[in-house]
């Protein structure tokens, strides 16, 4: 099995700001870190007054498996993430693939494993179960990880499926809006799409992604399923994609309110990241946005 010193890597973020001090300031940090097939991330939070104090994201020139994961992850507690051991809050999300929502008057504790079967059925034996809450969604979100992707966690970690702090930031932040939105978080080779009308979540799933044009066809879609109006619906963009990248061209040729999704209100920037797009790195943010 591949480990993460024998896996190509490239560091595509690294900002500090100057006050950063893991040594000295570990109860007032929070740590965020997001994993995924293609590389992780991590952003560092001042508590004391909900300011970004470090970002830096590393990308696989090689997609891992998920079978992978569980190394990958005992690599970085033991390597990149061992200085921050000491830091009283630390989540880490996962994108996995196989999870369902289920509202709360359906869900029970002990069928899990149940629940997440009737959506997927191929859930292999030795997976471990994981179950989110979502105050704000009233809902549970199950999924499942690789047999021992836990056990290396430091003991102070708090293991989300990555779409449980997406939804619930902008269910948040949304919550007074009357508009129909949707979401739309580009990573590679797939997209998360989430649909929010009148501060409800509609829909959210994830789409895979092998052209520009797949998720031009899927918006379109998703937008005749829910009755959006194309001309009226605000695209709100995040994650891999830039201002006038060509997937951005084709979105805008065929949706007239496209948008870069705006940064989390309640979070503050250090100066250091000035240049940082904030819609690059919004889901990795709502990990820190979402007690």
């Amino acid at each position: 099995m591949q480990t993460l010193q024998e896996t190509g890597k490239s560091k595509t973020v690294n900002i500090k700001s100057k006050k950063f001090d893991v040594s000295s300031h570990h109860k007032s940090y929070q740590v965020a870190i997001e994993i995924d097939l293609c590389g992780y991330a991590v952003a560092v939070m001042d508590r004391s007054n909900t300011t970004l104090v470090s970002l830096y994201e590393i990308a696989y020139d090689t997609p891992l498996q998920p079978s992978q994961i569980p190394s990958i992850v005992a690599d970085l507690m033991h390597g990149d993430l061992a200085r921050y051991q000491r830091i009283e809050s630390i989540k880490i999300h996962f994108y996995a693939s196989k999870f369902v929502l289920v509202p709360a008057q359906y869900y029970f504790f002990g069928n899990d494993r149940e629940l997440l079967e009737t959506q997927h059925k191929t859930i292999a034996s030795g997976d471990q179960i994981f179950g989110d809450t979502l105050k704000l969604l009233n809902a549970q979100n199950i999924y499942s990880l690789p047999n021992g992707t836990a056990n290396t966690v430091f003991a102070n970690t708090t293991i989300q499926h990555a779409y449980t702090s997406l939804i619930e930031t902008l269910l948040f932040v949304y919550q007074q809006d009357t508009q129909t939105h949707l979401f739309v978080n580009v990573r590679m080779g797939s997209a998360d799409v989430i649909a929010l009308q009148n501060g409800k979540l509609l829909l959210a799933n994830p789409y895979d992604i092998h052209a520009d044009t797949d998720l031009v066809y899927f918006l379109a879609l998703i937008c005749q399923e829910l009755d959006f109006d194309t001309a009226t619906t605000p695209i709100n963009l995040m994650g891999n994609i830039s201002n006038n990248d060509d997937l951005h061209t084709q979105i805008k040729q065929y949706f007239q309110k496209v948008n870069f999704i705006k940064q989390i209100p309640y979070l503050k920037y250090d100066p250091a990241f000035k240049d940082v797009s904030a819609h690059q790195h919004f889901s990795l943010m709502s990990l820190l946005a979402c007690e």
